[in-house]
């Protein structure tokens, strides 16, 4: 009776051993387009530092911090520590000023997710903003907060 369901055997052992080794594919951003807005009167009426982070790890999105605050104060840090597991695309817009198409790095396309810090001297501008959902994001600086819409 071994010998007879051998083959069956061996065959959901094959298929087991073969379903461990297939890796998982994650999903990806939609983002594929990114314009930047910063209204008249922008942050404060400053000039504002503006990051986009593009993560490639699943590990590295638990090291990146909630604000653009944290995120610039110790951004050498970050990017050493986390290496080739993120791109950063780095912008500073007067007020009152727009880029239609931020150029994005080579390897967009397989990022696991993208954020933005802006560099805000108000508190409600400081929390990092989200553009994975979106595939043609707009980055609107106002002159207190952040907003992402849908191009």
């Amino acid at each position: 009776m071994l010998v007879r369901n051998a083959p069956h055997g061996l065959a959901l052992l094959l298929l087991a051993l073969a379903g461990c080794g297939i890796a998982r594919s994650l999903p990806t951003s939609a983002l594929n387009q990114l314009g930047v807005v910063a209204e008249p009167g922008a942050n404060s009426d400053a000039a504002t530092a503006l990051d986009v982070v593009f993560v490639y790890d699943p590990q590295a999105d638990p090291v990146l911090p909630p604000t653009g605050a944290e995120w610039f104060t110790r951004k050498s840090a970050y990017l050493q520590k986390l290496g080739p597991a993120v791109d950063v695309v780095s912008l500073e817009l007067a007020p009152a000023t727009t880029v239609r198409d931020v150029a994005l790095p080579p390897r967009y396309r397989q990022a696991l997710a993208v954020y933005a810090y802006a560099n805000y001297l108000a508190p409600a501008g400081q929390p990092r903003q989200s553009l994975g959902a979106y595939s043609r994001a707009v980055i609107r600086l106002a002159p207190d907060h952040v907003v992402v819409e849908q191009r």
